[in-house]
């Protein structure tokens, strides 16, 4: 019989030691770069009532609880309808928010094996023109920058385009649902039965299947002259002319196969795959259901495992080390409380005999309330 008290359920994770400073570290650093970009920092419940993330839970991927009144809750699956919650009787026209906040999903197929994601993230709401893409791409290669991640591609996509795409085709409905079904599974060969079947446009159909860059886009613009799917298109132009005055343009993949899993999203949305990492790091883009904005959120396990893979951040401990020899204990105390600020910062008492084995560090030795200090 397994021994439920000295196990985990399945999914979740214990962290500690040098690996919690380094996390520490990495959300300090995103902190600072949301903040200095105008963000406030928002904590939203971890328990919400099950309709407020209806529309982004996928089938059984949530945990649910019950209440003592009967009422279906759950462990917060996304941070943005908990957001939009908060927001909604609120009468401010403009909200910038910001939060490191853990939620909790079963993994579907294609996704991670933890049940318990970190992110980092912000949220821009109330900003419906294009000011609101440019900042969140400012923000987001300010973050990649920091921490001097180099190796990464950017892909964007529209929550709308194939939707419309296939209106546009005189695509039924059901069928629809039949090619949207196949990309998301990434089963192209399905994808291109469809397709062949009812005799779309084969260039249209090819240049959506693969994606690209610039070109690409350019090239699908002039295949949909007098489809509204052009206009999506010719939006998606217009965000890569600032991804290019940002010096991104070689970061940028125009990709439609990949499809966000919130439903609530409802134009431009992104995706960030850095080399090595076999799943996405971060995501996001603009959605318009009970409040019109846009965000993205940092898998935090991800990028912390990937910069301290990589040793882009130096993550070293300031090690103290003291010898206490016939001084007052209230005086040794207050002496040391001046380290105690740095969190990164340990303090160990040795004795006389254990000097020769510090490789590196601060020794102090006090003697008679007097105080001597090493480098070592």
């Amino acid at each position: 019989m397994k021994n439920y008290k000295i196990h985990l359920p399945e999914g979740m994770k214990d962290i500690c030691g040098d690996e919690l400073i380094v996390n520490d570290k990495i959300e300090n650093i995103l902190s600072n770069v949301f903040y200095s970009f105008g963000y406030e920092k928002i904590k939203t419940s971890l328990l919400e009532y099950i309709n407020v993330q209806s529309d982004c839970i996928q089938d059984l991927a949530c945990y649910k609880l019950i209440n003592r009144n009967g009422e279906i809750l759950n462990l917060r699956y996304d941070v943005t309808p908990s957001i939009m919650r908060y927001i909604t009787n609120k009468n401010n026209d403009v909200y910038k928010f910001y939060y490191i906040l853990d939620s909790y999903r079963f993994p579907v197929k294609f996704a991670r094996k933890t049940h318990e994601l970190r992110q980092a993230g912000i949220e821009l709401i109330g900003v419906d023109n294009y000011f609101g893409e440019f900042e969140l791409i400012e923000i987001l290669n300010e973050v990649l920058n920091v921490f001097n991640i180099s190796e990464y591609s950017i892909h964007f996509s529209h929550a709308n385009f194939l939707s419309v795409l296939f209106s546009d085709l005189k695509v039924k409905k059901e069928v629809a649902e039949k090619l949207l079904a196949a990309i998301k599974l990434k089963d192209f060969v399905e994808f291109k039965n469809i397709a062949d079947k009812l005799n779309l446009d084969i260039d249209v159909i090819n240049l959506v299947r693969v994606g690209g860059r610039s070109n690409y886009l350019k090239k699908l613009s002039d295949n949909l002259v007098g489809f509204k799917s052009k206009l999506i298109i010719d939006e998606l132009l217009l965000i890569y002319n600032h991804l290019e005055e940002l010096g991104l343009s070689s970061k940028v993949i125009f990709d439609f196969g990949i499809l966000p899993y919130g439903t609530y999203y409802s134009g431009l949305t992104f995706q960030v795959f850095i080399k090595g990492v076999e799943s996405n790091v971060i995501t996001g883009g603009r959605y318009d259901s009970d409040v019109k904005g846009l965000g993205f959120g940092c898998d935090l396990d991800a990028i912390t495992s990937y910069i301290t893979n990589n040793e882009l951040l130096n993550i070293e401990k300031n090690m103290i080390y003291y010898v206490v020899s016939d001084s007052n204990l209230k005086f040794v105390f207050d002496y040391l409380s001046k380290y105690r600020v740095d969190k990164h910062t340990q303090i160990v008492k040795i004795d006389t005999k254990d000097i020769t084995s510090i490789k590196k560090g601060k020794l102090i030795i006090f003697h008679n309330n007097e105080v001597e200090e090493k480098i070592i």
